[in-house]
């Protein structure tokens, strides 16, 4: 609801009473069936569900990260950096988007080496 004062500001005449009164022309929209509702087909546990990830546009710097991660050694923070010429702390954030996206990234570590990154069980919309 916009005030008075605002309506002033922005140059608006209009009247207080077709400003209160509520529209009869909106209507609520409509609920969907929650958990445990509805006549859709049931899920089997023993079958997960599909992973429907939105890959990045063809020859963005996050296609880039994706082709590193997928190749069979992954890849360090240090060449994602390097190759994206992004910082260290975008670079993580970019593998944290990924993962909300549902991405699988795996991170292993070997004694004295660096972190790498990769990309695990790879859904087929993924796989490029």
């Amino acid at each position: 609801m916009i005030t008075r004062a605002g309506r002033d500001a922005i140059g608006v005449d209009a009247d207080r009473e077709a400003m209160q009164t509520p529209r009869s022309d909106c209507k609520p929209a409509p609920r969907s069936p929650s958990h445990g509702e509805g006549d859709g087909p049931k899920s089997s546990a023993s079958t997960p569900p599909a992973l429907e990830v939105a890959l990045p546009r063809a020859g963005s710097k996050q296609a880039l990260v994706i082709e590193m991660l997928s190749a069979n050694g992954g890849a360090t923070l240090a060449a994602l950096v390097e190759a994206t010429g992004w910082l260290p702390h975008t670079t993580r954030a970019v593998l944290t988007g990924l993962r909300k996206r549902r991405v699988p990234i795996e991170r292993s570590r070997e004694a004295a080496e660096a972190s790498t990154y990769r990309i695990g069980s790879t859904p087929a919309s993924v796989r490029a």
